[in-house]
């Protein structure tokens, strides 16, 4: 299985977080009045851009962790399956050899 490369990380991270920017910029403008909470659209802009620093680095470091235990799973599984066929393979061949020659 090909891992996801880190540019790729990035470029996903990026394009995910660039959407939600401009979500969290909308949904501030609703949700913070409910909460009484009034701030000028520069301040939301900025409280939107903080948060889109702190999404994109959280969404890299997932999508970095997940890949790697992806790939650390497929490793595990493809060694297993190679010591059992060394394991078989050395069976089969030592069993043309027995003891029971005459």
């Amino acid at each position: 299985m090909i891992s996801q490369s880190r540019i790729h990380s990035i470029l996903e991270a990026t394009a995910n977080t660039i959407i939600c920017y401009f979500i969290g910029v909308g949904a501030q403008r609703v949700i913070f009045p409910l909460f009484g909470i009034f701030i000028n659209p520069e301040d939301n802009f900025a409280i939107a851009g903080l948060f889109t620093i702190v999404s994109f680095v959280r969404s890299y470091i997932l999508r970095r962790v997940f890949n790697w235990l992806h790939v650390e799973h497929h490793e595990k599984r493809i060694n297993k399956f190679s010591a059992q066929l060394l394991q078989h393979r050395y069976a089969q061949h030592f069993s043309d050899f027995g003891c029971n020659h005459d």
